[in-house]
């Protein structure tokens, strides 16, 4: 196998992983943590009532994940019950 042919393998099944890892995990992750950010900072901070009870982003953070973890998982389950991969599950 030339040389030159390893490289563009190479090439692209970085390219390949880049996408995938980046896609799945590390999108996911910033985009869950900016949306808790703006959240915190659009509906907390400057709200009396709210800051009381969420008086650091932190709590705030702990709170968002308890209550749309469980939600998110109950909706995927949802969803997979009303579609046809589940069968195939």
């Amino acid at each position: 196998m030339p040389m030159f042919h390893k490289f563009r393998r190479l090439v692209w099944r970085s390219w390949f992983y880049f996408r995938a890892g980046y896609g799945t995990y590390i999108a996911l992750l910033i985009g869950y943590t900016s949306n808790l950010v703006v959240l915190y900072k659009l509906g907390v901070v400057g709200n009396h009532y709210l800051e009381g009870i969420f008086y650091s982003l932190t709590v705030f953070a702990v709170f968002g994940v308890l209550v749309s973890v469980p939600a998110a998982i109950l909706l995927g389950l949802f969803h997979m019950k009303r579609t046809g991969a589940y069968s195939a599950d």
